[in-house]
């Protein structure tokens, strides 16, 4: 086996793990046990934005995707027609399309709800009155909202993808 496919094959998995992996954590464990508002969630949503998730992120699927379509135009051939026809080749595709959407969505929807979020409950509890508060409660409710319907989508589209990858070679 050359060097190339191993560092893609590397790159591919370890990205996928730290993308699909720490998305998962965030999307379904971390950011729903926080109260939106409270300054907590403002306070781990600051403190996710200084350790660079919102970089580290979309970088890991960056480097997933295009080691993947590497990996897919090496196993195709040039991305060949006939390769397209095995149930496996098709697997791998959609797979990566699916990958591709999640990314897409996370990066239009999720990501800018989830960084306004955290900048509105930084900024609640600057607010002087109730009704300013109240403003920014609804506000923050409706990003929450968007961000976790985009998100769970995105994890959907995630899994499929991951799953897809991984049973893809024995079809």
């Amino acid at each position: 086996m050359n060097a190339e496919l191993l560092v893609l094959r590397l790159l591919h998995v370890l990205g996928s793990i730290v993308w699909v992996g720490s998305s998962f954590f965030t999307s379904f464990f971390l950011v729903p046990s926080l109260k939106p508002g409270s300054s907590a969630f403002g306070e781990v949503m600051d403190g996710l934005g200084r350790r660079k998730l919102f970089t580290v992120l979309p970088l890991a699927a960056l480097v997933t995707i295009v080691s993947g379509a590497r990996l897919l135009q090496i196993a195709s051939s040039g991305f060949s027609g006939a390769y397209f026809e095995l149930a496996s080749g098709r697997v791998y595709a959609l797979s990566g399309v699916t990958a591709v959407l999640a990314f897409v969505l996370s990066l239009l929807v999720s990501r800018p709800a989830a960084v306004r979020a955290g900048e509105l409950a930084a900024q609640r509890h600057s607010a002087t009155t109730d009704k300013e508060r109240a403003a920014v409660d609804a506000t923050l409710a409706l990003l929450r909202r968007r961000g976790q319907r985009a998100t769970t989508v995105a994890m959907a589209l995630l899994i499929v993808s991951a799953c897809g990858m991984a049973v893809a070679r024995y079809l």
